[in-house]
C-alpha cells in the first residue's frame, strides 16, 4: 500500500523529468550551429508500479529517467561516409583535371598553334628568300619559341604532380591527427560509458572527425560490445562490461580502435617510376613493424587520397610490361618488348626498380635491342645485385598500372609528339648542306646535362647480328622529351647552319652526285614545310591532330570528373538533409517543446503546492 506522502514523491519525479527535458533542450539550442552535434532527448519512462492490495490494483510511482539519448542513424551515416570518399576522389580529380585542361587549351587558341604555325610561316618566308639573314634568324627564334612552349608545358605539368604530391603528404599527416584524437576519444568515451552514462558529445567529436576522414579515404566503423574477461552469468554466456570498442579501417586495415593508433609513414620514392616524374614522389606505408604498403592503386580504395595518386601516377594502364626468363644469380636480365616497341614511346627511367614475379630488382641502365626491321626486340637490364630466383615466362614491369591518365600520360603524350616530330625533322635536315656548304646537323635536339654539349640525336647504335643495340645512356631520341628538347646550339648561333637545299648524293656505285635541283633550290625546305600536313606522322594524323586528340581526352576525362562531382554533391546533399532530419536541432521544434515541459513543470509544482494544502490539513489542522 502507498504512503501518505506517495503522492508528493510523484510530483517529484514530475519535477525532475521536467527540469532534465527543460536543461536539454536548452542544450540543443545552445548547439544549434555547433558542427556535427546531434539532437539530445532525454529517454524517460514510467515508474515501476506499486501493489495497493485493493480492488484497483497496482497504482503508479512517477516517471524515472532512463537515459539522455542523441538521435542518430547509423544507416545514414554509414552512407554519408561512403558518398562522401566518392565525392572527394572525383573533387581533387575535377580540380586537377581543370587545370591540366587549362594548360593544355592552349593548344587550340594561342599556344601550339601559334608557335607551330609561326615557325612553319618562317619557313615558307625563308624558302622565298633562302639568302636573307634576317628571315633566318626569325625561324631560329620561331623554333626556339616553339621547343619554350612545350618545355614550359611539361614544367606546368610536373607543378601540377607535385601540388599532388604535397597535397598527398598533408593529407597523411591529417589522417595520423586524426587517429590520435579518435584514440584519445575511444578511452574518454569508454570512461564515462563504464559508469553507466552516456558521453553523447563526446560521440558527436568522434563522428565529426570520422565524417572529416572519410573525405580523405573510405572508411568502415565497426562498433562491437566489450566484455568483463573471464566472467560468465549463470547460463555460461560472457557478461558485458557496459562499454563498446569502435574501430575504424582504412582499406580493410584497421587505423584506430580503443587500444592504439596506426600511423601512415610517407617516404620519398628512390627511384621514379616515369622520367618525367618530379623527385621526392612520396610512397604510403603503414607504421607496422612489416610496413605493409598503403596501396592508392587498390580498386577498393577511395576518397581525395585515390583522387590525387591518379592525378599524380596516372599511366592509363601504359606501364611498361614484357617477359622474362632467367636463372638465378643473373646480373642482367633480357625483358621481351611488350606493350612498347618504339624508343618514341618509351618513358621508363633509365635506373629504376624493376618487379619481376615476387621481386624487385634495382637496374643500373639498360639497352635497347632491335631486330633486323629495325623493331625493338627485347630490353636488357643490368641489375645492381644477381637475381634471387631462376623465372621462365615470367612477366616484367616498371611501375603500377594505373587506370587514369593523370600528369605521366599527358607528359607520355608530349614526349612522343616532341620525339617523332623532331625525329622526321632532323632526319630531312640531316640530308641537306648549311650556307658554310657542310653536312646539316640535328635541327631539335637536347643537352647532355653532363657536358653541356648537345646530344646527336641520329646515332644509329651498335650494329649486332641482325641488327643493333642501343644503351639508354648513349645519345638519342629516348633522352629528348618536352621538358629538355631545344634548338641545336649552332643553330642558335649562326642561323646559316639552317639547310635549305638537299646536299650531295653518295650513289651504291660510291659515287658522290649533285642533286639535280642545282645549289640555288629549296627543294629541302618545301619538302620539311610539308611535315605539317604529314597524315602519316602519327596515327591521329598530323602532328596538330596528334595534339588536338590529346586535348579532347582531356576535356573528355575533365566533364566526366565534374559531371561526377556535380552528381555526387547532390547525392550527398540529400543523404545529408536526412541525416540532419534525425540529428540537427530544429529551433522551432526546440522551443515548441520548451513550452511543453515548462507547462509540464508548472503543473508538477502546482502539484506540489496542492498536495502542500492537503498534508497542512491533515498534520496541523485534523483533530483540533
Amino acid at each position: 500500500m502507498s504512503s501518505t506522502f506517495f503522492g508528493l514523491n510523484i510530483s517529484k519525479t514530475g519535477l525532475s523529468g521536467f527540469q532534465a527535458s527543460v536543461n536539454t533542450t536548452a542544450h540543443n539550442i545552445s548547439n544549434a550551429a555547433t558542427d556535427g552535434y546531434s539532437r539530445q532527448v532525454v529517454e524517460k519512462q514510467a515508474e515501476k508500479a506499486i501493489r495497493t492490495y485493493n480492488s484497483y490494483g497496482s497504482m503508479g510511482a512517477g516517471v524515472t529517467l532512463v537515459s539522455v539519448e542523441r538521435q542518430r542513424n547509423e544507416y545514414y551515416d554509414t552512407k554519408y561516409w561512403d558518398n562522401q570518399a566518392h565525392l572527394g576522389q572525383y573533387a581533387s580529380k575535377a580540380d586537377y583535371m581543370s587545370q591540366v585542361e587549362n594548360y593544355f587549351n592552349e593548344i587550340s587558341t594561342d599556344g601550339f598553334n601559334t608557335e607551330f604555325n609561326n615557325l612553319f610561316n618562317s619557313l615558307v618566308d625563308l624558302s622565298s628568300e633562302p639568302d636573307s639573314s634576317n628571315k633566318r634568324v626569325t625561324t631560329v627564334s620561331y623554333a626556339s619559341s616553339l621547343t619554350d612552349y612545350f618545355n614550359a608545358l611539361s614544367g606546368n605539368l610536373t607543378r601540377i604532380q607535385e601540388d599532388a604530391n604535397d597535397r598527398i603528404k598533408s593529407i597523411a599527416d591529417r589522417i595520423n591527427s586524426i587517429s590520435d584524437q579518435l584514440l584519445s576519444l575511444n578511452k574518454q568515451i569508454q570512461t564515462i560509458e563504464i559508469t553507466g552514462e552516456k558521453a553523447n558529445d563526446l560521440r558527436d567529436q568522434r563522428d565529426l572527425l570520422i565524417d572529416e576522414l572519410s573525405g580523405y579515404v573510405n572508411v568502415q566503423v565497426i562498433e562491437t560490445d566489450v566484455y568483463v574477461r573471464g566472467a560468465t552469468d549463470s547460463h555460461g554466456d560472457p557478461i558485458k562490461a557496459g562499454i563498446t570498442d569502435v574501430a575504424v579501417y582504412l582499406n580493410d586495415q584497421i587505423l584506430v580502435d580503443s587500444l592504439s593508433a596506426n600511423h601512415l609513414v610517407c617516404t620519398p620514392r628512390e627511384y621514379l617510376n616515369n622520367m618525367n616524374d618530379c623527385e621526392g614522389l612520396y610512397d604510403i606505408t603503414w607504421n607496422f613493424a612489416d610496413g605493409d604498403r598503403f596501396d592508392l592503386a587498390s580498386t577498393g580504395i577511395d576518397g581525395e587520397l585515390k583522387g590525387l595518386f591518379d592525378i599524380r601516377d596516372g599511366n592509363n594502364k601504359e606501364n611498361f610490361r614484357g617477359t622474362t626468363t632467367f636463372a638465378a644469380g643473373a646480373n642482367s636480365i633480357e625483358v621481351q618488348a611488350g606493350n612498347v616497341t618504339s624508343v618514341n614511346r618509351l618513358n621508363i627511367p633509365d635506373e629504376g626498380e624493376i618487379k619481376i614475379g615476387r621481386y624487385t630488382y634495382e637496374y643500373t641502365d639498360f639497352v635497347i635491342n632491335y631486330n633486323a626491321d629495325g623493331d625493338i626486340e627485347s630490353y636488357t637490364f643490368n641489375l645492381k645485385e644477381a637475381t634471387k630466383e631462376a623465372v621462365s615466362d615470367t612477366k616484367a614491369e616498371i611501375a603500377e598500372d594505373v587506370d587514369f591518365k593523370g600528369v605521366p600520360y599527358y607528359q607520355y603524350q608530349l614526349n612522343e609528339f616532341v620525339r617523332t616530330f623532331s625525329q622526321r625533322f632532323n632526319e630531312m635536315h640531316n640530308k641537306g648542306i648549311d650556307e658554310h656548304g657542310e653536312a646539316g646537323v640535328d635541327f631539335f635536339t637536347t643537352v647532355n646535362t653532363v657536358t653541356g654539349e648537345d646530344m646527336v640525336m641520329t646515332e644509329e647504335g651498335e650494329t649486332t647480328t641482325g641488327g643493333k643495340t642501343f644503351s639508354s645512356t648513349a645519345d638519342s631520341y629516348y633522352r629528348m622529351t618536352a621538358a629538355n628538347i631545344s634548338v641545336d646550339q649552332g643553330i642558335l648561333k649562326d642561323a646559316n647552319k639552317i639547310c635549305t637545299r638537299y646536299g650531295p648524293v653518295m650513289t651504291e656505285e660510291g659515287v658522290l652526285l649533285e642533286p639535280e635541283e642545282g645549289v640555288a633550290s629549296c627543294q629541302l625546305l618545301k619538302d620539311i614545310i610539308n611535315l605539317k600536313s604529314d597524315n602519316k606522322m602519327f596515327s591521329q594524323g598530323n602532328p596538330a591532330e596528334f595534339l588536338q586528340a590529346v586535348v579532347a581526352d582531356i576535356s573528355v576525362d575533365c566533364s566526366k570528373a565534374k559531371n561526377f562531382e556535380s552528381s555526387l554533391s547532390d547525392v550527398l546533399r540529400t543523404i545529408d538533409n536526412q541525416r540532419e532530419s534525425i540529428k540537427g536541432v530544429d529551433s522551432n521544434e526546440e522551443l515548441a517543446n520548451l513550452v511543453i515541459y515548462q507547462k509540464g513543470y508548472n503543473l508538477c509544482s502546482k502539484m506540489i503546492s496542492v498536495f502542500n494544502e492537503i498534508y497542512n490539513k491533515l498534520i496541523n489542522e485534523t483533530g483540533l
